[in-house]
């Protein structure tokens, strides 16, 4: 058994769903990839029938609000007996450690023995929950951003991408990928900006149009949905997952996003909501 439990599927800027952060679970325990922008981590956790004890390792991609700062509730209950790994590149793991020794001092002073903060590189690779994961750099144009490459149990791989659109870097890495989880931040019909009233979109992404980064240089840090299709179909994975979305129109969203992929690729798509579960086999 292998699945993913998505606890949010919304950017930094959603009111209608939770930031964008999921749970990766096998039959040896559950990996929690980003944490999401607060103390709502806790209550979806809690929906999603998820004790945060169960919790055996935490990842997060970058320093953004919307992924690290779920991150304190997760500390605040940790135990004597408490068994747990982070895995975060240098500049989360600076971030993250900053941030814990001012809220909670004594914990950082005296960590559980189960608890072990771990620092990972480009290329490096650890086991996890029993299986092999590769972390990557995705050469993001602003905060720096990393993902990893998971092998399932049936030796296909799940690649996490973070909340930036795919680098040329990493194509030998991610072409072929069983599963390909990729943000895609809105329609490409979708101005950039926010609507009157101010809800739902993300600040002006500047030159080179929604999502795309302008030619011979660095670009806006996300994707439209028919951008994120247009990388699946060349990088010829099996099934996109797509995340990291608007909340302009939440009720329709699954429908609109998948229609739009479906003009770029012709694989499985899937665009969840909050709490929907999706089985990797």
């Amino acid at each position: 058994m292998e699945r993913i439990t998505m606890l949010g599927t919304g950017h930094a800027m959603v009111f209608d769903c939770f930031n964008t952060c999921f749970v990766y679970e096998n039959e040896n325990g559950k990996m929690l990839v980003d944490t999401g922008g607060g103390g709502q981590l806790l209550g979806q956790m809690r929906k999603a029938g998820i004790d945060d004890w169960d919790i055996s390792a935490v990842y997060v991609s970058h320093r953004h609000t919307d992924h690290i700062m779920g991150l304190p509730w997760l500390f605040r209950g940790l135990g004597r007996d408490r068994k747990l790994k982070l895995y975060f590149h240098e500049d989360v793991m600076r971030v993250a450690t900053g941030m814990m020794e001012l809220l909670f001092p004594d914990t950082m002073e005296s960590l559980p023995e189960g608890v072990e903060f771990i620092t990972v590189r480009d290329g490096d690779t650890a086991e996890i929950l029993g299986r092999h994961v590769e972390f990557m750099d995705l050469h993001s144009p602003n905060v720096p951003q990393f993902g990893f490459k998971l092998t399932l149990e049936d030796g296909g791989a799940m690649v996490f991408h973070g909340d930036v659109p795919f680098h040329e870097a990493n194509r030998e890495r991610i072409t072929g990928a069983e599963w390909l989880l990729h943000e895609a931040f809105n329609l490409s019909t979708e101005k950039m900006g926010p609507p009157p009233g101010g809800k739902g979109g993300p600040p002006p992404m500047g030159k080179g149009g929604p999502g795309g980064p302008p030619p011979g240089g660095k670009g806006p840090g996300h994707s439209t949905v028919k951008q994120a299709a247009s990388y699946a179909r060349s990088l010829r994975v099996k099934n996109l997952l797509l995340f990291h979305g608007s909340d302009n129109d939440i009720q329709n969203r699954k429908a609109a996003y998948t229609a739009e992929a479906r003009t770029e690729f012709d694989g499985p798509i899937y665009v969840p909501d909050d709490l929907e579960v999706i089985d990797l086999t």
